[in-house]
């Protein structure tokens, strides 16, 4: 935000040798993201990236042209209006599961045995509150005594939030149970801890910063990357064996007509691909039609993008809503007095969704925090010049997303720095003014289907527990920036059981 006062809306930068272009003009964004999109499909190159023609290797977020299309054209049905409906079950279960875990956290004593829940609910930790950390743990951050019975933190590979997004995905995209929200693990659930654990390895972070800094390199570079073990190797391999060779075992025997998801739908797509037949359609059609075909290895890696896309995005952005709502018990009152409207037993997807403060707050936290900010940036596939900007091929082009977001022309008159989810009552934005998912033709394709288990988790949640701030709550909160952006220290809050 600094550079953009300094700079102005339009200004270059270099990542290494890649030139950049950065900018909050939201007319230049709108040409960039929509209606010259056929100049800018490609998202930016990343230094180890896999070669985007090799279909081994590729999935839709850096795929571009007619394999790029194809890839869309056969994953969109799954997050239509229409199929999320028919997820609205499954939703509601795993929800149910957070929501007893989050209960089941405060009430395990150091045997990881569980008190009655009248015991708890009536002794002072759950009537004052207790302390908790919602991003890393979700669980209560000092040891306390009740009713001679320890309450200590429990020790989750994942946090409950993470738990939930991850169990919310296997469960709707792919109708399996991996018992992400369980006391037991499953192997696929084994390898995704493991790949989220080795993608942050040294090793693994040291070849792309490499490769950027000094080109000559790249090369090599991404071959050692691709031909060590990459680390979603197993989680690849797990998937393979654990969810798609059981899906086409079922297809085999014809029992897999009852399924809609992703899974049915990558696997119905699924024939042998010859990399060379694309390229010859990308040359003779350009960007037009597209040939609906997948190969065997595309299947696992549109799976295994997803869940890694997804998990951390959808928790973190739950926690610091946890967060601002803490901040602000008066807007957190408000919410509260809508969800309490609405009947648990007619929740449903419509019912929810009509529930506009709970909308407004959602997005309102991801204007404040947009979390996965500089993956949205696309790149330039022929010389363009737009408004007397000449954008040369191979150039990045930014969104100044945080910049946008805070900007007070935008979002005034109240001041963008202040959580007020009213400010997307009935206001005309500029349709370039929230880009917390990107925007145009390669706007994240899971938007729907996280903004639906986000509300849904927030609306149960929030009919039974209140949140509030403690003397160890940061504010402003430290961030850390990478893929995502993320709370360094945690967060940490107090949560009581509303009466």
């Amino acid at each position: 935000m600094e550079w953009d006062k300094k700079l102005g809306k339009i200004f270059g930068i270099y990542e290494a040798s890649v030139p950049v272009l950065v900018t909050s003009d939201l007319d230049l964004l709108q040409e960039v993201f929509v209606n010259q999109f056929h100049a800018f499909h490609g998202r930016k190159r990343f230094p180890v990236q896999p070669d985007v023609n090799d279909s081994k290797r590729c999935s839709i977020f850096i795929t571009v042209g007619n394999r790029w299309k194809r890839l869309r054209n056969i994953i969109s049905p799954t997050f239509s209006t229409a199929k999320l409906k028919k997820m609205w079950p499954a939703l509601k279960g795993c929800t149910s599961l957070f929501m007893s875990n989050v209960e089941r956290n405060v009430k395990r004593n150091n045997n990881g045995k569980d008190t009655k829940e009248d015991t708890i609910r009536n002794t002072p930790i759950f009537k004052d509150g207790c302390e908790v950390e919602v991003y890393r743990s979700f669980s209560i951050f000092r040891e306390k005594s009740v009713a001679n019975v320890t309450i200590i933190p429990l020790n989750f590979h994942f946090s409950l939030l993470q738990k939930f997004t991850i169990d919310t995905f296997f469960k709707l995209a792919m109708s399996a149970d991996v018992g992400a929200q369980g006391d037991k693990e499953l192997p696929v659930l084994e390898a995704c801890r493991d790949t989220f654990r080795r993608t942050s390895a040294k090793h693994m972070s040291f070849l792309p910063k490499l490769a950027l800094i000094v080109p000559e390199v790249k090369g090599i570079c991404r071959f050692i990357f691709h031909n060590s073990k990459r680390p979603n190797e197993d989680l690849m391999k797990a998937f393979n064996s654990n969810i798609v060779e059981q899906r086409r075992k079922l297809i085999a025997k014809g029992e897999s007509n009852h399924f809609t998801d992703m899974v049915q739908l990558l696997i119905d797509a699924e024939q042998p691909l010859n990399d060379k037949d694309l390229l010859l359609e990308d040359e003779k059609k350009g960007f037009g039609k597209s040939s609906k075909v997948l190969s065997s290895m595309e299947v696992v890696n549109q799976l295994v993008l997803f869940l890694l896309a997804g998990y951390e995005t959808s928790s973190t952005t739950m926690a610091y809503a946890f967060y601002l709502l803490a901040l602000n018990p008066k807007v957190q009152a408000k919410l509260q007095e809508e969800v309490d409207k609405l009947d648990e037993e007619e929740a449903n997807f419509d019912t929810v969704q009509e529930i506009q403060y709970l909308d407004w707050v959602i997005k309102e936290t991801l204007r404040l925090y947009p979390i996965a900010s500089m993956v949205t940036a696309r790149r330039a596939m022929k010389d363009v010049e737009i408004n007397n900007v000449k954008i040369p091929e191979g150039t990045s082009v930014l969104a100044n997303v945080w910049s946008i977001h805070y900007n007070p022309d935008i979002w005034g008159p109240t001041d963008p720095k202040e959580f007020y989810p009213n400010r997307f009552n009935g206001k005309e934005l500029h349709p370039m003014a929230w880009l917390p998912f990107g925007a145009g033709p390669r706007i994240c394709i899971g938007m729907k289907f996280a903004m639906m288990e986000m509300k849904f988790l927030l609306f149960q949640f929030f009919r039974a527990y209140t949140i509030s701030t403690t003397e160890n709550t940061e504010n402003p909160l430290t961030l850390s920036d990478g893929a995502t952006t993320t709370p360094t220290n945690g967060v940490h809050l107090k949560i009581s059981v509303r009466h």
